[in-house]
């Protein structure tokens, strides 16, 4: 406690003894800071109208998607190229090739449908997770594990085909529905195996109508049907285009303020680095970066001396470098009604073996770095600073940065003046 009433003071002497043109400089920094967080609220309340109009358009565009799916089911064509696709459903055809190959007749059609059924079941089975993670960084990507047990098995039982099928199956899941692994029909381009674009949904049925037209000219009912769908088809094209142009604007303008917001951030974490010590409300936190204070009080306990430090070290600077191992992930997946989320696993060899040898306290130190990286920077697992908000244990927001800053230039006057 002496030591850090002690380095409190030497803190706050070292702000007290700026000299005049420091205190300048440090004055107009608050004051442009004032006025960058005066901006960015205006940012803030502009961007939140255009994420109402977004979100309105969004489902706009969504239930748009849902009646082109619902009437392109029925009216396109199997030679179609934009139809509808049911995403993570099994192609059947390779089931039924392989079992033609070792039943006859009836019998290869209700092998087939069984074998398929059983891999349908296993594919929509959220605690079967045959993927592995590639790359580092941004570039990090999550695919299809084929050295999965129950992939390899199917391939050695069924061949390639069949496999495929699966694989194919379970890209799509992770693709387009990863938390639900339920079956969604979707718009789709299959002449470039792609999610179609609405405006190619809209297309296809204009050219179906037309084609349709051309096939039934004297239905005078129809015909003043297919008027009226294709006028809302119309209307809905140019709606999309006004979506487009919203939508862009927004992109656009939220990247601006995010740079500024992160420019402001950056400027606040350098000023409050110099400034902070340990009974700091708003400071500056490493996240990932595991707490020293279990690992020295373990190494107390157990050494003596010179001995206490060393073992200290190398103990911390183990535990540092495994959690910034990508090649460890020590974390499991589990089910609730908002989705999978994925927690560390405290039945993890690694974390067990140091519970048992070192204790708790150690343990939940790595543990709690290892939620951080989790949560803040998963991809790339190195410690980076941020503003903190150490008395509620989150994220600060640049507004209580600032508000931090604004008291303790306010503490210096009431001490010069004092």
């Amino acid at each position: 406690m002496k030591e850090m009433k002690a380095t409190h003071q030497i803190k706050k002497r070292k702000m007290k003894d700026l000299n005049e043109e420091q205190r300048i400089t440090w004055n107009e920094m608050i004051e442009e800071l004032k006025e960058k967080n005066e901006e960015l609220e205006d940012m803030k309340d502009t961007i939140s109208a255009l994420c109402v109009k977004e979100s309105q358009s969004n489902h706009e565009i969504h239930e748009a998607r849902l009646e082109l799916i619902k009437e392109l089911r029925d009216l396109a064509g199997k030679n179609s190229t934009i139809r509808v696709k049911r995403m993570g459903a099994l192609d059947e055809r390779p089931f039924l090739e392989a079992c033609k190959e070792r039943f006859t007749g009836e019998e290869a059609t209700v092998q087939a449908d069984m074998l398929c059924s059983k891999w349908q079941d296993n594919l929509q089975d959220p605690a079967w997770h045959p993927f592995k993670l590639l790359g580092t960084g941004e570039n990090m990507t999550e695919v299809v594990d084929e050295e999965d047990e129950k992939l390899k098995a199917l391939r050695e039982e069924w061949g390639d085909d069949v496999k495929n099928s699966v694989k194919t199956a379970l890209e799509e899941f992770n693709k387009f529905n990863p938390s639900g692994r339920y079956i969604v029909p979707e718009l789709w381009n299959f002449r470039q195996g792609r999610k179609a674009t609405l405006k190619e949904g809209i297309t296809e049925m204009m050219y179906l109508i037309k084609s349709r037209k051309r096939k039934y000219p004297y239905d005078e009912e129809a015909k003043k049907k297919m008027k009226e769908l294709n006028e809302k088809l119309e209307e809905k094209c140019s709606e999309l285009k006004e979506v487009e142009i919203r939508n862009t604007i927004l992109v656009i303008k939220e990247r601006r303020s995010s740079e500024e917001i992160e420019e402001a951030r950056e400027e606040l974490i350098t000023g409050l680095r110099e400034i902070s010590d340990d009974r700091t409300t708003i400071g500056v936190k490493r996240l990932g970066e595991i707490d020293v204070k279990p690992f020295l009080n373990v190494c107390n306990q157990r050494f003596t001396g010179d001995e206490v430090y060393f073992q200290f070290a190398m103990l911390y600077s183990k535990w540092q470098h495994n959690i910034n191992d990508l090649s460890w992930v020590p974390f499991k997946v589990l089910e609730d009604e908002d989705g999978s989320k994925e927690f560390v696993d405290e039945e993890d060899e690694k974390l067990m073996k140091l519970r048992d040898e070192w204790g708790d306290e150690v343990k939940n130190a790595v543990k709690r770095a290892l939620e951080e990286f989790n949560e803040f920077n998963p991809s790339d697992r190195y410690s980076v600073p941020t503003l903190w908000n150490f008395k509620q244990g989150r994220k600060a927001t640049l507004k209580e940065g600032i508000t931090y800053l604004l008291h303790e230039i306010k503490s210096l006057k009431r001490k010069r003046t004092e």
